[in-house]
């Protein structure tokens, strides 16, 4: 049945049919004027519905929820609320912590309280990170130790390269051919050429310059976690702030880079 929507708003606005003006908004896809309608008639039961009902169409609901109930007077009698939707935009990484522990703060009642299962979680995959970090670091340390020992093998002593063919045609070896420290051995124009910074023409093993550029990497990525985990604890030890050592550190989302690089 098609029906004037302007004069059907009207009407269930005039009488306060509440459910008429939901369904209007929810058949024109109005979320938002949704829930800022339950909000103007402080139906707090009824916002975490609308939230898990059209939030995945609609995100940011979840984020104007938190707002509202970070700016009610009883903000800590909405724990319950406040702790769901801080859940929720953490799963899906809608707001980072410092955007969130700002949006909480405008409200002078608001007591740390509520936001430490929230720091909690955060903290733990920190936590989580650094021992994924530290596992990493021995393995390395590991490998490290016997590349050096093969390094000082290489040397010390001869490099016999016994192959006749080379490792990337499979022909017969025939001059100009190089030969690598991996023991592989390639005929000139079948070995991977580059220029240095120098201008001077080097050459990579093809078959081995992929693992050593991602080791490489992975050796770079380390030490920049490695500094940015021992800056943020050195900080925590030194100041007396420790709330907002956490918050910075998360506003300037520095843990990001670890993650990202990871």
């Amino acid at each position: 049945v098609d029906i004037d929507v302007t004069r059907a708003m009207v009407a269930c606005q005039k009488y306060n049919f509440k459910a008429g003006v939901i369904c209007l908004y929810d058949k024109a896809k109005l979320y938002q004027q949704i829930l800022q309608y339950q909000m103007d008639n402080k139906d707090n039961d009824e916002i975490l519905a609308t939230c898990r009902k059209y939030g995945e169409d609609d995100p940011q609901l979840w984020i104007q929820a938190l707002s509202y109930f970070s700016k009610l007077k009883s903000a800590d009698g909405c724990r319950k609320e406040i702790q769901q939707i801080l859940k929720y935009i953490d799963e899906k990484d809608l707001l980072s912590p410092l955007l969130i522990i700002q949006t909480l703060s405008n409200n002078e009642s608001t007591s740390l309280d509520l936001l430490k299962d929230y720091l909690i979680r955060k903290l733990r995959c920190e936590q989580t990170q650094i021992e994924k970090d530290q596992t990493e670091i021995r393995r390395f340390r590991q490998e490290s130790g016997d590349i050096v020992k093969k390094i000082k093998a290489l040397e010390t002593g001869p490099i016999l390269c016994q192959d006749p063919k080379c490792s990337a045609c499979k022909m017969d070896l025939d001059l100009p051919c190089i030969h690598f420290f991996c023991e592989h051995s390639f005929h000139e124009h079948c070995a991977y050429a580059i220029e240095s910074p120098t201008s001077e023409i080097i050459y990579e093993c093809p078959l081995c310059s992929g693992d050593n550029r991602k080791w490489l990497d992975l050796i770079n990525n380390q030490r920049v976690g490695k500094d940015i985990h021992e800056t943020f604890h050195r900080e925590l030890d030194k100041q007396q702030d420790k709330f907002g050592v956490v918050a910075e550190f998360l506003g300037r989302r520095l843990f990001d880079k670890v993650i990202q690089k990871s």
